[in-house]
């Protein structure tokens, strides 16, 4: 019984070899494929083509393949559409969030390198030393009593809160505008449109080039406000030395003036600029000083942004190419 079982299991086994032998052998091919000496031709086997499939990321992201998929084919959303699917269906590979982002810290490098040119330093120097003999004297003391006793007009005060809370808010917009640019809701060259988001990207580009030397002259200036102490400088006593909420309010008024060459825009424009230092004065919350150097750091901020643009007006190069990666000039004129 036991060599019964024995032999069962060779034969089994054997069994189990002949029909795994197949898999691993040639093709049956038809009899008339074999030659008269039994041999097979030489013509070469058909080698198997791959069927290409899309993954779920690039179904996701709207990236096509060639060929048919044989993958899992999700439901198209009537109306929806994510961030640069058109450009990728027509060939070309979208900018993300990094690769925008990375060309904006670009640009505003270059912003910072005109802020801190000699020439640029020289005319923040030339600023504050206008304003010296006005902070150091009584001539801003003589100033705001003028105004106050007669130039102020209590049917004004709303106006005047209107603007310095305006003149802050404002900012919202164009953060807003930029985050929806970064992520892609925006053409590749949104930053030189010449409408509202070039506006935008040149407006938060002199806060972030013009705000930080602001806000060292709160402290090294050391002023007061007009309700604390004197207009004097000293260092380090107070943090008052500049008026930063003229500095916010300039901002977006110069840039959009600086992205015309009408005069009938232009005028106004520059006047408005004006507006939220005037209500810092009315509001009796900085003196003449002050806000003179708010807005003289504004202009010098916005005018070093348009430095940055003058420069790359002519010629813009670009990290990639309709046709695929690779370097891409264009020429504006």
């Amino acid at each position: 019984m036991t060599l019964t079982w024995k032999c069962l299991g060779r034969w089994l086994g054997i069994a189990a070899l002949t029909l795994a032998l197949p898999a691993c052998s040639l093709p049956v091919r038809p009899a008339a494929a074999i030659s008269a000496r039994g041999q097979l031709p030489d013509a070469p086997l058909p080698e198997a083509t791959p069927t290409p499939s899309r993954s779920l990321v690039q179904q996701v992201r709207g990236e096509a393949v060639e060929g048919p998929t044989d993958a899992m084919t999700l439901p198209a959303w009537p109306g929806l559409q994510a961030p640069g699917a058109a450009a990728a269906a027509a060939g070309d590979r979208p900018l993300d969030f990094w690769d925008r982002l990375d060309a904006g810290v670009e640009v505003s490098l270059q912003d910072h390198g005109n802020y801190y040119s000699w020439p640029n330093l020289a005319a923040f120097g030339l600023g504050l030393g206008a304003a010296a003999p006005l902070a150091n004297t009584s001539a801003d003391s003589r100033f705001r009593s003028w105004y106050l006793n007669r130039a102020h007009g209590r049917n004004t005060d709303g106006i005047a809160n209107v603007v310095n809370y305006a003149g802050q808010l404002w900012v919202v917009a164009p953060v807003l505008t930029e985050l929806a640019a970064l992520h892609g809701w925006a053409p590749a060259d949104y930053a030189t449109d010449g409408g509202w988001f070039e506006w935008s990207n040149r407006s938060l580009r002199a806060i972030a080039v013009g705000f930080p030397p602001v806000l060292a002259a709160y402290g090294i200036l050391g002023a007061s406000r007009p309700d604390h102490h004197g207009s004097g400088w000293h260092p380090f006593q107070d943090i008052h030395g500049m008026s930063g909420h003229t500095f916010f309010g300039a901002v977006p008024f110069l840039t959009a003036a600086s992205m015309t060459d009408n005069p009938l825009y232009q005028v106004p424009l520059v006047m408005g600029s004006f507006l939220t230092g005037w209500s810092r004065i009315h509001l009796d919350r900085h003196y003449l000083s002050q806000v003179a150097l708010g807005w003289w750091s504004a202009y010098l901020a916005v005018r070093s942004v348009n430095r940055t643009e003058a420069g790359r007006g002519a010629v813009t190069f670009s990290p990639v190419t309709p046709e695929g990666p690779g370097v891409g000039v264009e020429v504006r004129y």
